[in-house]
């Protein structure tokens, strides 16, 4: 056996038979006499990769169509042709020669350029380029593979990874490749295990050659012996969620979808809900989407969510997508130029269809809506006086609408920075983690001669997460995340420890950032439950709060004993243990019962809410009652204490005999 030390694109674990496609197809050039037949041959070869791209988008999800949308786009260039056959025509040469010098070096030059999404490109021109000259030489079989295998190559193209009939693939491996690729990407959105940055020939990879790939190691191993084998399947059994894990409702695990089949695919995933539905798909054609196109969709994802929550992000094109309705002049770094909620606050009409498709689509569920891209409070002033100009034109038009939670992602230093005043206008935070490493590391994560630096477990983004969650539960919001740090094995456990309320993955994720959750909840679950010798139950349905984190120092510095916090999901307050109420605050906010136990629990509504004077709570038991342990002892009117700036957070004391 050999191990390969490798780097991670997607994670997993699997074995089975090397299947090495061949990059280059070896094309001879040729001379040809007939100039126009060769044209034709051209054309022809053009149509049929056209059909075969346009078949295997009727099959995709959304990520990979618009992966395959860009390859047709690139079937379609016009400089990219005209040079193809200016080479037929001026040095009568034979279609496939033209075809892959024409596509050498446009992705050549690609790669010299100083722009992560022009860089990106090349892989879709070499894509397209390898296709076009295997029509043209007769050699465009299709591959199929009838074993357990592992597909290797040189470099893996969207195009392939998109297409390719994967139901006997067990991994991927390759030696050109980026972490944050489209073939990263991809991979993971499929649930495939990639490794890259392995040299075959070097290594003396085979087609038929045993190897299996431990992504979490970053480690590729040539036939591998049975005890790798072994360790292989019993890691991969690991990740699978058990059927009794519980980890008390302390995380949400939600997934990113860009589609209505991959909502489908959450639900059958077990998702808790949507934590980023992307919308740029529906700008992927010629024209803008009209207000009732972009409603039909919203609502068909939020009916197939069956009551769970949805969060819609508003349009985020710019960077690397690009969108052929949305038109943008040429920018020399597209990454900190005009995109996003940039374009939104400029194109009002744009924006505003949007907005009244998402309100009209919030009749049908628990829909949210978020803002990618923020990096001020003023932005966000603009956006709400833009809002409620879509809400008021919807009244006066007598159109059925509901007003969602709203909320921002956090994905640019100054979001961050500023995360304690953009608290206190929003509903809730997400943080994209890809970006946010980006431009806090100023690292192009495009770039694959930057890879090394861009780490993904930077001490400053973690930090800068740490001060969001932080500065988020203090205003009473919660906070979740959706960028690929959500996934990472090594990230989860300290994100929880942080307070992360929410977690949001593809839905190919979703079965295994549970495990990881769950499995981290068992290290803590006595330390943040148990609050001493009696277990005491969360007397709200929400997320927990560790007692550090506490936004006021009596009950973070442990002065009137242990305790935890809870964010609550809704207004209903519970006994957390069997006993007798022993005081009901003055004002309400409060209620002391004494556990058969004989420790005083406190169960304290709210941060300040002394001074709404008992407005918004409504006491359901009285001083002398005894009560059981989840038995509804209150109800608050959580709209009343957050009008007043106050934080509805639910703090349990423990005063141990």
């Amino acid at each position: 056996m050999k191990s390969v030390k490798a780097k991670t694109g997607s994670y997993g674990y699997a074995y089975g038979r090397a299947y090495v496609i061949d990059n280059d197809i070896n094309v001879t050039k040729r001379s040809v006499t007939d100039i126009a037949s060769e044209l034709n041959r051209l054309d022809s070869a053009i149509k049929n990769v056209d059909s075969i791209l346009k078949k295997a988008r009727n099959n995709a999800d959304d990520k990979a169509a618009s992966v395959i949308d860009a390859q047709i786009a690139m079937l379609y260039d016009k400089s990219f042709l005209e040079e193809i056959r200016r080479m037929i025509n001026e040095e009568a040469v034979c279609g496939e020669y033209a075809v892959s010098e024409t596509g050498r070096t446009f992705a050549a030059n690609f790669e010299k350029l100083d722009n992560a999404y022009l860089n990106a490109r090349s892989a879709d021109i070499r894509g397209i380029s390898e296709r076009l000259c295997r029509q043209l030489t007769g050699r465009d079989e299709e591959i199929i593979i009838d074993s357990p295998s592992i597909v290797c190559a040189y470099e893996l193209t969207p195009e392939l990874v998109s297409t390719i009939d994967k139901t006997n693939i067990k991994g991927f491996v390759s030696q050109k490749g980026t972490k944050t690729s489209h073939v990263s990407i991809l991979c993971g959105n499929y649930g495939i295990p990639y490794l890259f940055g392995v040299d075959l020939s070097g290594e003396g990879i085979k087609s038929g050659v045993e190897i299996a790939v431990d992504t979490e190691a970053s480690m590729l191993y040539i036939e591998p012996t049975d005890a790798i084998k072994k360790q292989i399947d019993e890691s991969a059994i690991q990740k699978s969620v058990p059927e009794e894990a519980d980890f008390d409702g302390r995380v949400k695990i939600c997934a990113n979808i860009g589609s209505v089949r991959e909502a489908e695919y959450a639900v059958e995933a077990g998702a808790d809900g949507i934590g980023l539905f992307r919308t740029e798909f529906l700008y992927m054609g010629e024209t803008l989407p009209t207000e009732e196109e972009q409603f039909e969709v919203y609502r068909a994802v939020v009916t197939a969510m069956e009551g769970r929550t949805v969060i819609i992000r508003t349009m985020d094109i710019g960077a690397d997508k690009k969108s052929p309705c949305v038109k943008l002049l040429p920018q020399e770094n597209p990454a900190l130029g005009k995109r996003a909620i940039r374009i939104c606050l400029e194109e009002h009409d744009l924006f505003k269809t949007q907005l009244r498709a998402i309100l009209r689509a919030a009749c049908y569920g628990d829909v949210k809506i978020m803002y990618p891209m923020i990096t001020s409070v003023a932005e966000l002033e603009r956006i709400k006086e833009i809002l409620q100009e879509s809400i008021d034109e919807l009244a006066t038009e007598d159109m059925s609408y509901s007003v969602p939670d709203q909320g921002v992602m956090i994905e640019t230093p100054s979001a961050a920075l500023l995360s304690d005043r953009l608290a206190s206008e929003v509903d809730f935070f997400s943080i994209g983690t890809n970006d946010l490493t980006q431009y806090t590391l100023a690292v192009d994560r495009m770039a694959e001669e930057l890879d090394d630096y861009f780490d993904v477990h930077s001490e400053a983004v973690m930090c800068l997460i740490k001060m969001v969650i932080k500065n988020a539960h203090a205003a009473g919001i919660w906070v979740g995340i959706c960028g690929e740090l959500g996934g990472d094995e090594w990230a989860v456990p300290r994100l929880l420890e942080m307070g992360i309320d929410e977690l949001s993955v593809s839905p190919s994720k979703i079965s295994r950032v549970r495990a990881l959750a769950a499995e981290a909840a068992k290290s803590d679950t006595q330390e943040e439950a148990g609050l001493g010798a009696e277990i005491i139950c969360a007397p709200a349905d929400g997320r927990v709060i560790g007692m550090s984190e506490i936004p006021d120092p009596a009950f973070s510095g442990g002065m009137l004993g242990k305790c935890m916090g809870i964010i609550p999901d809704n207004g209903n307050v519970y006994a957390p243990c069997d006993g007798e109420v022993y005081m009901i605050a003055e004002t309400k906010h409060a209620i002391g019962i004494m556990s058969d136990y004989g420790n005083d629990v406190l169960i304290h509504v709210g941060i300040d809410t002394v001074s709404l004077g008992g407005k918004g709570f409504d006491v359901l038991v009285s001083e002398k009652d005894r009560v059981t342990k989840g038995m509804l002892i209150m109800k608050m009117d959580r709209d009343v204490i957050r009008a007043a700036n106050l934080s509805d957070m639910i703090i349990t004391v423990v005063k141990e005999k």
